[in-house]
């Protein structure tokens, strides 16, 4: 059952018979939690959050990767060097997407952080030279 008064949302969560019967949200519910329900409420999260990874983990790499990218980013198989300094990527030089254009940059040519609001994020995220110099809202 959900129980947002005890901090959970609108999460279901297992609550014992006797708040079951009550039908939760009573305001005889205590405000100090037993010792027991703080490990059990970070067993709970904490078997979620395994859960989570080891459905995530069903999935190859690259499958995971190509969905959570947005459409605008340029691919990463199109991008051979950095869109600033021209140094060729490796496995020891990563490549990096600025959030405002979508372009693959090394880490030292998109170190900035700025809010991009017209791309979704309204908190600082990377992006590149070009779009950090940017002086409008990117």
């Amino acid at each position: 059952m959900p129980v947002p008064e005890r901090g959970w949302g609108s999460t279901l969560v297992r609550v014992c018979d006797s708040c079951y019967r009550q039908g939760g949200g009573g305001s005889d519910v205590p405000r100090t939690e037993p010792v027991g329900l703080m490990a059990r409420r970070v067993t709970e999260v904490a078997q979620s959050t395994v859960d989570f990874v080891s459905t995530a983990m069903d999935y190859p790499l690259g499958f995971v990767k190509g969905v959570a990218r947005p459409d605008y980013w340029v691919p990463d198989h199109e991008i051979q060097q950095c869109g600033h300094c021209s140094k060729a990527f490796s496995a020891r030089m990563s490549k990096h997407h600025c959030r405002a254009c979508g372009g693959g940059f090394c880490a030292q040519c998109s170190s900035e952080r700025r809010p991009v609001p017209s791309r979704g994020w309204d908190h600082p995220v990377r992006v590149c030279i070009h779009c950090s110099q940017n002086k409008g809202e990117l």
